[in-house]
Formats: C-alpha cells, sequence, structure tokens
C-alpha cells in the first residue's frame, strides 16, 4: 500500500498515544515491520519521513541515428 504523508503523520501520531504496532499495521494494510521502521526513522531525526515516489527510476538514453 502507498503511504502519503498524512498516513505517516497518523502512524506517528498512533505510536505516541501507545497504540499498539500490530493494530496500526493491520488498520493501514502495511507489516509490524515498516511500521516500527517509519517510527524509528521519527525517533532519530526528529522529523516526519517524507514518502518517496514510488516505481523505477527513468533512464534518459541518447538515441542512436
Amino acid at each position: 500500500m502507498k503511504l502519503d504523508e498524512k498516513t505517516i503523520k497518523w502512524i506517528i501520531r498512533e505510536k505516541e498515544k501507545g497504540t499498539p504496532t500490530i493494530t496500526i499495521a493491520e488498520i493501514e494494510g502495511i507489516t509490524r515491520q515498516r511500521v516500527n521502521q517509519i517510527y524509528k526513522q521519527y525517533k532519530d531525526t526528529g522529523e516526519i519521513p517524507k514518502p518517496k515516489k514510488p516505481g523505477r527510476l527513468k533512464k534518459n538514453y541518447l538515441k542512436k541515428k
């Protein structure tokens, strides 16, 4: 599931309230490890993690004639 900034903020708020990780994971449809990863990143940096664009990066190939 794609996580947007609003969802990440909600996950952090719920962890701060003491909601069990498994409950948060089930509601959002993600793994417990991902919930813990987001929260740990928040605690380490003090900032809300920004979601990255999903998918593969595009490469610019030179067209040969």
